[in-house]
């Protein structure tokens, strides 16, 4: 009888596969932008969150869409990756959730990609996301004008204050939002700040707008022989 022996794989191999894995699940997970999580969101709220019974549970402390009689709601969350089982317990937060279903309202997307502000450059975020909870309630007040507001005016406005803003959260904000909409009037506003948002020393931000630029750029013709 002959024997046959398994050599165990090394700790490099290990932790190659476990970064194609996760780099192959990463791909599957759906990034919502602020803007698409302001837009689904049925309840916007800061507050805080603590964890009962291994159960999340958030205390409202002011509400800036929905229900604004709501003072305390159950957190669900969709896990997908180990790294982003991790929510800010006892820390002032802005969270972006559904609709009550079962007694729980689950935060948008998945993993904790809309619990704000963001502290750290973490996929699927970058560093120009990280901010104070105070920008983010006024990025996120600029947001909800800019997309439900029925005046054209007073869309506009708000996204052009988006953009003049020093804070980056806010000019990202502005840029995914003109992404999301693509239209008219939006492009409108970007355009009239094309430069200044090509040219940021903000590497994030650059990026962003000139990936809208070059989206919408006008179709090359031909001239008439």
């Amino acid at each position: 009888m002959i024997a046959k022996y398994y050599k165990a794989p090394s700790i490099l191999v290990l932790v190659i596969i476990s970064f194609v894995a996760n780099q192959v699940l990463a791909l599957k997970i759906k990034v919502f932008s602020l803007p698409e999580q302001v837009e689904q969101a049925e309840l916007i709220a800061i507050g805080t969150i603590s964890q009962q019974s291994g159960n999340f549970k958030f205390a409202v402390r002011e509400v800036l869409k929905g229900d604004r009689s709501i003072q305390t709601f159950n957190v669900g969350v969709d896990w997908r990756r180990p790294e982003d089982k991790k929510l800010p317990l006892s820390q002032s937060c802005l969270v972006c959730v559904g609709p009550e279903v079962n007694g729980i309202r689950n935060l948008i997307g998945f993993g904790n990609q809309a619990v704000w502000p963001k502290t750290e450059n973490k996929w699927p975020f970058t560093p120009s996301h990280v901010s104070s909870l105070e920008t983010v309630r006024e990025v996120v007040r600029s947001l909800l004008v800019a997309e439900s507001s029925n005046s054209m005016f007073a869309r506009q406005q708000n996204v052009a204050k988006l953009i003049q803003s020093n804070e980056p959260l806010a000019q990202m904000a502005a840029l995914e939002l003109v992404e999301l909409k693509r239209s008219s009037e939006l492009l409108d506003v970007f355009s009239k700040s094309r430069d200044q948002l090509t040219n940021s020393t903000n590497q994030d931000v650059s990026k962003k707008a000139v990936h809208i630029k070059e989206e919408n750029k006008p179709p090359n013709t031909v001239p008439p022989s």
